[in-house]
Order: structure tokens, then C-alpha cells, then sequence
């Protein structure tokens, strides 16, 4: 009967690893199909036994995640509607987490609100032209 048994594993084989990676660590262990059962490891640069993997490049991973993370987070919002400064007088300079608005030569203002001479505003659009 135990050699039918085996015969019958190794003919009709059920791939473990196919269903939650075997039950190895879903993220850094290898699952390897055997007849009848499965193998776990840990990739290459992690140890321990498939199950539970530690290592320095996982953290190294995290660190730099984290790093890319934080410095993307920043929307530049001066690339929509001029960041809500004013549309031809005032210029929008996009900062960390923010923006601020400037009017331009000629004119005074917050940067959402500019007043001053025409004149420098018939230039600045005749130099657009």
C-alpha cells in the first residue's frame, strides 16, 4: 500500500505553491513544488527558513521607499490655473508641500490680487505675442 501511495503522489502531484506561495513568506520566500509536498526559502540576500525571512536589503528597500516616498509627495500646484495666482500679473513658484505668488515688475499685490501701471502689462502681453 506505501508504494502505491507514493505512486499515486508522484502521479498526480497538487502544486502547493500555487495557493499563498506554499505558505512561505508571501513576500521574500521561494516556494518550490516537490511530489507531494513543497520546499520554502528565503531570496537572495534574506535568511532564514522560507517561513520567516530577515535581512539587511529589506531594510535597505524600506529606506530608500521611504526616501522616494517623501521627496514625491509634492505636487507642483503652479501647474494648475497658475496655482491660484493671478493669471498674467503675478508669477507662481512652486515650493515643498506649497507654492507662493508674486506679482510681477510694475505691479504690487499678494500675487492673487495685483495692482500697478498698465503699461507694464501691455508690455509683458505685447512681448508675449
Amino acid at each position: 500500500m506505501e508504494n502505491f501511495n507514493k505512486l499515486i503522489t508522484n502521479i498526480i502531484d497538487i502544486n502547493e505553491c500555487l495557493t499563498n506561495n506554499g505558505g512561505c513568506n508571501v513576500t521574500l520566500g521561494i516556494c518550490s513544488n516537490t511530489p507531494g509536498s513543497r520546499t520554502c526559502a528565503c531570496k537572495t540576500g534574506y535568511s532564514g527558513d522560507g517561513f520567516t525571512c530577515n535581512g539587511t536589503i529589506f531594510i535597505i528597500h524600506l529606506l530608500v521607499y521611504l526616501f522616494l516616498f517623501y521627496f514625491e509627495i509634492d505636487i507642483n500646484e503652479c501647474s494648475t490655473n497658475n496655482g491660484g495666482c493671478h493669471a498674467t500679473l503675478a508669477t507662481c513658484t512652486n515650493t515643498i508641500g506649497s507654492f507662493t505668488c508674486a506679482c510681477i515688475s510694475g505691479y504690487s499685490g499678494n500675487g492673487v490680487t495685483c495692482t500697478g501701471n498698465n503699461y507694464f502689462f501691455l508690455k509683458k502681453w505685447i512681448e508675449n505675442e
